[in-house]
């Protein structure tokens, strides 16, 4: 399958989110609560996440004013997944 690809949850309790996780099967990888860990150190240039299919015309303009990288994804979950 594609390694861009996600399968995202949320567990809703009394109007607060208590628990969430992301799947990328594809990648072997789930993220959940409430498991934390520490980011790993950036890249020194900042890498932006926009759509494989329709990455918005303001992308380029931002990517250029921060002297970054665009990263192209597919679903909203791996999106989410590549940042958390």
């Amino acid at each position: 399958g594609r390694t861009d690809w996600a399968v995202h949850v949320a567990l809703w309790e009394a109007g607060e989110l208590v628990a969430g996780a992301v799947a990328l099967p594809a990648q072997g990888l789930t993220l959940a609560t409430p498991t934390v860990a520490a980011p790993p150190a950036g890249p020194a240039a900042p890498r932006i996440v926009v759509s494989r299919t329709r990455p918005p015309a303001i992308a380029l303009a931002v990517k250029d004013a921060l002297n970054g990288t665009l990263v192209e994804m597919g679903s909203a979950g791996a999106k989410v997944a590549s940042v958390v």
